[in-house]
């Protein structure tokens, strides 16, 4: 089957081409979405043979997603396509493990979990809060809501709308409404700047999920009627 991945980034010169160069071991094909960024990054993206590209502005990785979609769909045609950050967090060599679970024709979508232990102290306790918010606001509870790491089949695609980190949960509540959806451990890479400091409040970030859940349930709901 033939698979794409979307790689949304911003500002990740310094990661970006060694992304590309693994990604392109288990993909047809690669293509780079920079989202505004100010340093070399289309470059670096470029030379390690991604297609790129590059937003003017920084609008969010939720527009930078879905608008790597559609230009995936648009132009290559794939049969899955695989969405990862650029940042280096998620192994390029986990890929496969996402798309086997497509390969055998019964799930839609497959989203990496999380699971390595190096994972810095304030991330642990913050996907313990969302998959609680996410068990009462939809009576299930994945236990890394936020992933940036998935494959998904071409004609399994939600429309999405959040143009920030929002994407990620309406890509998951829209996905397990209508479409086979399972979960695969995966490893996480985390660089020196990430640390047991967060400068986003735990208690903010639980507020903003919650109401998007909400919101993105309503929405759901209302559509099955």
């Amino acid at each position: 089957m033939k698979t794409v991945a979307v790689i949304p980034c911003h500002n990740e010169a310094a990661h970006i081409a060694g992304v590309v160069t693994k990604a392109k071991k288990h993909v047809d094909h690669v293509l780079v979405v920079n989202d505004g960024s100010t340093d070399y990054t289309t470059r670096a993206a470029s030379v390690a043979g991604a297609y790129v590209r590059t937003l003017e502005e920084n609008h969010g990785a939720g527009f930078a997603v879905s608008t790597g979609i559609k230009l995936a769909v648009d132009t290559l045609k794939p049969d899955i396509i695989v969405i990862l950050d650029g940042d280096g967090q998620h192994d390029p060599e986990e890929i496969p493990n996402l798309v086997e679970c497509l390969n055998n024709k019964y799930y839609d979508t497959a989203m990496g979990i999380r699971v390595n232990g190096r994972m810095p102290t304030y991330r642990k306790f913050g996907n313990k809060i969302l998959s609680c918010i996410c068990n009462i606001g939809c009576r299930f509870s994945p236990p890394d809501a936020l992933t940036g790491f998935w494959a998904i089949k071409a004609n399994a695609i939600p429309e999405l709308t959040e143009k920030k980190w929002g994407w990620a949960i309406e890509l998951l509540i829209k996905s397990r409404n209508k479409y086979r959806l399972t979960e695969i451990p995966v490893k996480a890479i985390y660089h020196n700047r990430y640390s047991d400091n967060s400068a986003t409040s735990p208690v903010w970030l639980g507020l903003v999920l919650l109401w998007m859940i909400i919101k993105w349930r309503f929405k759901v709901e209302v559509l099955r009627q």
